[in-house]
């Protein structure tokens, strides 16, 4: 071996050596691996190839309601006073709601029975009086008729007859208490637009009448008629009128027609004598005995022979 080659064999050993270090890290003896895995075997328990579900822990409310409560601050009681406050501040106003819608629907009730009521009224078919000559006996036919808007029943029609001296005027309360010869009391059923004829035979002294057709004494024809509404309310309409006997002079008009299409009544402008009102108890003769009454107070609709007989 020269000179020249042995350091060409160092530097191959030193080479082959770092090699063998080398592959000696990256690999482990068969017996290592092996003694490895029987301690990775030993240390890991027989349950570990189970699959464990672990539950979520259960809540408590009472311990978090406790908890939240320890934690909370301490105006939590004013807090509730004030939602306490506008919960009964809030309670408060809708029973006065409620209150104010029954006070509207009772007005609105009240409203409606008025506005849709029955309104009966008396007025006179022509000429008015038909006086027999100055004895004291004349005629008169009455018109009774419904300008309301519901039916009703005419339980009586009543008719007076009043002298007065010329231009003294009726007293301020009527008196019905001498009515006309009354043959039979009217009694009927009607409803809207519709109406009857009643005819009234009246009678007074024969002095008067001759007073009257000489323009001494005036001679007044008051009455009402009572009557009971759909929603089972009396009431009494009032009629007054002025006998006037010049117009009876067949010369005031051009023709025999415009003659008998005459008007010698008048209406009365004084208060208290012609009106619409609601009747007290008592009042009419459609009070007598509690099945009339009761009667009385059904829709009207519903009573058995409203309609009695026509006069």
């Amino acid at each position: 071996m020269n000179k020249n080659q042995k350091p060409l064999r160092q530097i191959s050993f030193v080479i082959a050596l770092s090699m063998a270090l080398i592959g000696g890290s990256f690999a482990q003896p068969q017996s290592e691996k092996k003694a490895i895995q029987t301690a990775q075997t030993q240390s890991t328990p027989a349950q570990s190839n189970k699959i464990t579900i672990t539950a979520p822990p259960s809540v408590n409310l009472n311990s978090d309601s406790a908890a939240k409560s320890d934690k909370e601050p301490e105006g939590t009681d004013y807090r509730l006073k004030v939602t306490d406050v506008l919960l009964a501040a809030f309670t408060l106003m809708l029973v006065g709601v409620g209150i104010f819608q029954t006070i509207i629907l009772y007005k609105t009730t009240a409203h409606f029975k008025i506005v849709e009521r029955a309104y009966i009224k008396i007025s006179h078919r022509p000429p008015g009086i038909e006086p027999e000559g100055i004895t004291g006996l004349f005629w008169v036919n009455l018109e009774i008729a419904n300008s309301g808007k519901t039916p009703a029943r005419v339980t009586d029609v009543v008719l007076t007859p009043v002298v007065v001296p010329h231009k003294k005027g009726l007293p301020e309360i009527p008196d019905y208490s001498v009515p006309a010869v009354r043959d039979n009391i009217p009694n009927a059923f009607l409803v809207t637009e519709d109406k009857f004829f009643s005819v009234q035979r009246c009678k007074i002294p024969k002095l008067e009448m001759t007073s009257i057709m000489e323009l001494e004494s005036d001679l007044y024809l008051i009455g009402f008629v009572d009557y009971v509404d759909q929603f089972g309310q009396r009431h009494r309409g009032g009629y007054a009128r002025r006998y006037q006997p010049r117009m009876d002079d067949r010369s005031r008009y051009k023709t025999d027609d415009a003659f008998q299409q005459r008007s010698n009544l008048v209406f009365v402008t004084q208060g208290g004598y012609s009106y619409d009102r609601a009747r007290v108890r008592g009042e009419g003769n459609d009070w007598d005995n509690d099945k009339s009454q009761s009667d009385a107070s059904k829709p009207v609709g519903t009573l058995p022979n409203p309609v009695g007989p026509l006069a």
